[in-house]
């Protein structure tokens, strides 16, 4: 008898541990982090197309590049900056829609030998009053990309200028950009 209650004891155990181990749910599935997050402007540069990324600051140069590329074989660079405000643009305000919140993804590249602090900016005018805010900010690495991302809440005024730049704390740094994405949330 001491054998028999012993032998149902372990086959109760054995078969739970079973149940347990043949019941358990899905593996996890790994998911975006907002379902709802649209792509609606994106640019690698593998065209050869700038649009719509222009130089920002007099003397600033932009172009197509193969010379590094975060993906495939093309990025911008940037050269000929003189301020630190000076760097790469685009004129969003056709994208974007007041009241909305937007995620704002671009790579960038330094090589200069160190370490150098670079930002992602909105420059917006509502009613006349320009202003200027910091989606990013991020210290690059010399010789990696690094992504330069954040998250913008166009405030509920009527907007008449949205320029989304990226600029670099040293004045004088050349720079290269890759794979900007701009979603909507």
């Amino acid at each position: 008898m001491k054998y028999g209650v012993i032998s149902v004891f372990v086959i109760f155990v054995l078969i739970s541990f079973s149940f347990a181990s043949c019941s358990s749910a899905p593996a996890a599935v790994e998911e975006p982090e907002d379902k709802t997050a649209v792509v609606i402007s994106s640019n690698d540069f593998e065209d050869s197309q700038l649009e719509p990324w222009v130089a920002r600051g007099e003397g600033v140069s932009v172009e197509v590049s193969n010379a590094f590329a975060h993906s495939g074989s093309f990025s911008v660079y940037v050269s000929g900056r003189t301020q630190n405000w000076n760097g790469v643009q685009a004129d969003l305000l056709s994208l974007i829609a007041s009241g909305k919140n937007y995620h704002f993804s671009v790579w960038v590249y330094q090589n200069s030998g160190e370490s150098k602090n670079m930002y992602l900016t909105v420059e917006r005018t509502y009613k006349g009053d320009k202003n200027w805010d910091r989606v990013a900010e991020i210290s690059v690495p010399s010789g990696e990309w690094v992504e330069l991302s954040g998250d913008y809440s166009v405030p509920r005024k009527d907007v008449s200028e949205f320029v989304l730049y990226v600029e670099a704390e040293d004045a004088t740094l050349d720079f290269y950009i890759d794979d900007v994405f701009l979603s909507k949330m």
